[in-house]
């Protein structure tokens, strides 16, 4: 029911092959969570270009920095997932 799609932070840019990626997939009316690893970038560098990227349809659930496999489960928990 959610898709959740991660990624790099490249130099406070989205990395290239997510962005071919955002382009072609079939997001619209899909709900959709995102998450990235970086050393120093905030996830907030990258929210634009995301936003530029899926449809107005598509349901934007939740976007994160995740630094640990810990960090990460403690924020799927706090997501609304079941509606």
């Amino acid at each position: 029911d959610v898709i959740f799609i991660g990624y790099p932070v490249w130099y406070s840019k989205l990395p290239p092959a997510l962005t071919s990626f955002l382009k072609k997939s079939k997001l619209a009316d899909k709900k959709v969570a995102f998450f990235c690893t970086s050393g120093s970038s905030p996830i907030s560098v990258t929210l634009d270009e995301l936003k530029n990227l899926i449809p107005q349809s598509a349901s934007w659930i939740g976007a994160k920095r995740l630094t640990s496999a810990a960090e990460a489960s403690e924020w799927i928990d706090t997501l609304k997932l079941k509606q």
